[in-house]
């Protein structure tokens, strides 16, 4: 590119050279824009300042969130123009904006992109790419800002009636004949205070009622924790619908999370997937926990979790935790085979309930489906249509 201090210093040592005193003036001019230009586009690289920020960065899919894209201007002088560049990922709507601005001294300008959860994943939005200099175009300058926070697409989450299976499921807590492990927020009736009850016992409204001090009753109860095994093994999907199936497994896994939080129901959840952000192969295990936060720490690994190659059913139903007898096994796969339901026998043998869920079209042992809730083996089946509607 051409640069005026160039020309500017040709002159000078041309009118020293030939004592030609009137090639100097053009030569100062030349050398004074140059430096002039300069410390103008130094000066407006360190008073402009460019946010990216997520707004909504938590959001599920078919959900939509924005980013917000800020421009500020804080020097004295203007930005005669600033050209922006952002480029969203496909799976937050593919999108192209560019755009040319400019900046008042101590202007402040503002974008915001809407971002719509297409597809499943973690998501780094940006670099946001931009460019600038002086009036003329004589030097320019870029830089990328990445946005400060990333974008997690969370799986569908679904009722389990929308996937085909049972309203209630056969977890949660179990009738304990003595009064070991008493769950307060189920109270089952009112009875006569005794000496060593606790304060927080006491029933207001019956003692006013009958004159006489009276506590509550509550329910004797044993949790029992629920393990979720999500099997993303390849070679047990196929190649036919491999990601409509896989999606399909990873949003039941979502689902059922769902509802034993909301039901306060213990539970873990191991998976042979792939998460990106564990670069060693082998079993994802979430440990055992409950309740809202606990289910949010679920969602965000299962919307990173990918297909893998490694790591049989067979493997992950080995590195299952040790449960307490009388717990819960719910495998998620495509496949019934033999081996599943022989290891599945043996759960059942050490004292676990095990319910497997098919995502595929077919049911080899159809002699488990949808068998009574007392059975210690139940295969369920979700696949239909009507089952992936909206995914």
């Amino acid at each position: 590119m051409f640069k005026f201090i160039y020309p500017g210093l040709f002159l000078i040592f041309t009118g020293m050279l030939f004592e030609l005193h009137e090639a100097y003036y053009p030569g100062y001019i030349f050398i004074c824009l140059h430096l002039l230009i300069v410390f103008y586009n130094k000066y407006i690289l360190n008073n402009i300042h460019v946010f990216h920020k997520i707004q909504d960065d938590r959001i599920f899919l078919t959900e939509k969130g924005s980013c917000q894209v800020k421009f500020q201007n804080k020097g004295r002088l203007p930005v005669f123009w600033l050209k922006v560049t952002e480029i969203l990922p496909r799976g937050l709507g593919y999108k192209f904006r560019k755009e040319i601005l400019s900046l008042k001294p101590g202007e402040t300008k503002e974008w915001n992109l809407e971002l719509k959860g297409i597809k499943r994943g973690y998501y780094r939005v940006g670099p946001l790419r931009w460019e600038t200099g002086d009036i003329i175009g004589y030097e320019k300058y870029s830089g990328e800002v990445e946005a400060t926070n990333p974008l997690i697409v969370y799986p569908r989450v679904k009722t389990l009636e929308e996937l085909g299976l049972p309203s209630r499921l056969p977890f949660g807590e179990i009738s304990w004949p003595r009064p070991i492990y008493q769950d307060p927020t189920q109270v089952v009736g009112i009875r006569d205070y005794n000496p060593g009850d606790s304060i927080k016992r006491v029933h207001w409204k019956a003692t006013a009622r009958t004159g006489n001090l009276q506590v509550k009753k509550y329910r004797s109860t044993v949790a029992l924790e629920v393990a979720i095994i999500l099997n993303l093994n390849s070679e047990d999907y196929g190649l036919k619908r491999l990601d409509y199936r896989t999606e399909l497994a990873i949003t039941t896994a979502a689902s059922l999370g769902n509802y034993l939080a909301r039901v306060k129901q213990p539970f873990s959840l191991l998976t042979n997937g792939k998460d990106p952000f564990v670069p060693r192969k082998g079993i994802i295990t979430i440990p055992v926990g409950q309740g809202e936060h606990y289910f949010q720490k679920v969602l965000e690994l299962l919307a990173r979790i990918e297909i893998n190659h490694d790591n049989r059913i067979h493997t992950l139903l080995d590195a299952r935790p040790d449960l307490q007898w009388g717990s819960s096994v719910i495998i998620i796969t495509a496949l019934d085979t033999e081996e599943l339901i022989k290891r599945s026998y043996k759960l059942n043998e050490s004292g676990y309930s095990v319910r497997i869920i098919v995502v595929g079209d077919y049911v080899i042992h159809r002699q488990f489906l949808n068998r009574p809730f007392t059975s210690p083996l139940t295969i369920y089946r979700v696949g239909k249509e009507n089952d992936l509607h909206g995914l």
